[in-house]
């Protein structure tokens, strides 16, 4: 975006600007500031003090949208949540930064640590925020956001917001994702580090879709139902003794060696993935997301060669196991 407006021959700062000064004009404005979907660059000849004809709705939506790029360019969070405090003093209380910890997020923020991954608390801004951020101490960008059941959580009654928006913008954005609930923290933690360690590894899909990959239930046992006309309950029809339950063959991977690459997808209802694995060395790469994506990539590096080799054929045969074809 580009601000041309500037000062005069004589230094003075003319307040004309246009169609910015109509009636109405803060709206044109809000369609050039909200239409960036990645990224935006601004380049002014002017500074937001220069404009100072503030009671025009126009030239002060300008105004404070110089103000507010100026500030996030600089890191300065304090001034950022000022400017969006005074364009609706209402949503003060939910702009201002969290101030109560939760115990389990800090507990979790500890052991994450401990195992060597960088966390950050309460990402983001107003009340769309990741309890946790946690990437290593080596990456510049985070590998997963954690959003935990707290207050804050169930403060919202929207259940769509809750378990379905929230988690698909994070997805959306590239983030992996993963919920953690309190009282399974509680009952066994060292789990709840074990399921986001692997995530962090690439070794399962995201949260979202995990649902998605589980194995289908075990249709429900027959029970007994009446039949028209019958004065009580059908019996479910016995199992002979003598008829064998035959039970399927284990799916067993092929060998997988070093080299080659192995792609896999899996399609049922609504959900369309792929899992692809490639061995090099005493590495293995695993690349994921939904089919006709560039989905995510993790890399993961073993002692060896024959360690590596064991784990990529152990997760393909877990894929395997789900449903999903070579």
């Amino acid at each position: 975006m580009s601000v041309c407006y500037g000062h005069d021959a004589g230094g003075r700062m003319l307040m004309n600007f246009g169609l910015i000064n109509q009636h109405g004009s803060e709206k044109r404005l809000n369609v050039i500031f909200s239409r960036a979907k990645h990224h935006m660059a601004l380049v002014s000849s002017i500074r937001h003090h220069d404009i100072t004809n503030d009671y025009n709705d126009g030239a002060n939506s300008l105004k404070n949208f110089l103000q507010y790029a100026e500030a996030v360019s600089k890191g300065d969070a304090a001034t950022t949540r000022r400017v969006l405090e005074n364009l609706n003093p209402l949503s003060r209380k939910a702009l201002a930064p969290l101030t109560k910890g939760d115990a389990v997020v800090k507990r979790l923020a500890v052991a994450l640590r401990a195992r060597g991954y960088s966390v950050d608390l309460n990402v983001g801004q107003s009340k769309f925020r990741c309890d946790l951020a946690v990437r290593g101490n080596s990456d510049s960008l985070y590998q997963l956001g954690i959003l935990v059941n707290t207050d804050g959580h169930y403060a919202n009654p929207n259940l769509l917001d809750r378990y379905l928006m929230q988690p698909s913008i994070f997805c959306t954005f590239g983030w992996r994702f993963a919920l953690v609930l309190t009282k399974d923290w509680y009952h066994n933690p060292d789990d709840v580090l074990s399921r986001i360690e692997k995530l962090l590894q690439g070794q399962e899909v995201l949260e979202e879709s995990a649902a998605q990959d589980e194995e289908p239930a075990e249709p429900p046992a027959l029970v007994a139902s009446e039949a028209p006309g019958a004065t009580g309950p059908v019996p479910p029809l016995p199992i002979q003794e003598s008829t064998p339950i035959i039970e399927p063959p284990p799916v067993l991977a092929t060998v997988f060696t070093s080299g080659s690459v192995r792609r896999f997808e899996f399609t049922g209802g609504t959900s369309r993935k792929f899992w692809e694995i490639s061995l090099s060395g005493s590495s293995f790469t695993v690349r994921f997301g939904r089919i006709g994506t560039a989905g995510q990539s993790q890399i993961k590096t073993f002692a060896d060669e024959a360690k590596a080799k064991r784990e990529a054929n152990h997760l393909i045969a877990e894929k395997l196991k789900k449903g999903y074809v070579e």
